[in-house]
C-alpha cells in the first residue's frame, strides 16, 4: 500500500511539473511528455500490477484534466504499464 501511495504523490509532481514547465518547452507544439516516462519506468521497476496501476492512475488524472471523454488517455497509458511490466522478466535474465 506504501508503494501506490509513493506512486500517487509521484504521478502528481511529475503531472505538475509537465504541465506548468514543460508545457512552454515546446518545439513545434510538440511538448515533452514526462508521464509516459514514468509509467514505463514504474512498469520495468516494479512489474504489470504496478505498472497497470501507474497508468490507470495517470490516464484518470489526464483525462479529468484535458480530455473530454474518460477513457483517452487512460486506456493507451494502462496498456504501456502492462507490457513495460512484462519485460521485467527479461531485464532479470540480463542482470544474472
Amino acid at each position: 500500500m506504501k508503494k501506490y501511495g509513493f506512486m500517487f504523490l509521484f504521478i502528481l509532481l511529475v503531472f505538475y511539473i509537465q504541465n506548468n514547465f514543460f508545457s512552454e518547452l515546446n518545439f513545434l507544439s510538440i511538448s515533452p511528455n514526462l508521464l509516459i516516462i514514468l509509467i514505463a519506468g514504474f512498469g520495468l521497476c516494479w512489474g504489470k500490477k504496478a505498472g497497470l496501476v501507474a497508468g490507470l492512475m495517470a490516464g484518470i488524472l489526464m483525462d479529468i484534466t484535458s480530455s473530454p471523454n474518460i477513457g483517452y488517455y487512460t486506456i493507451p497509458y494502462m496498456y504501456l504499464g502492462v507490457i513495460n511490466g512484462f519485460f521485467i522478466r527479461l531485464l532479470i535474465m540480463i542482470t544474472l
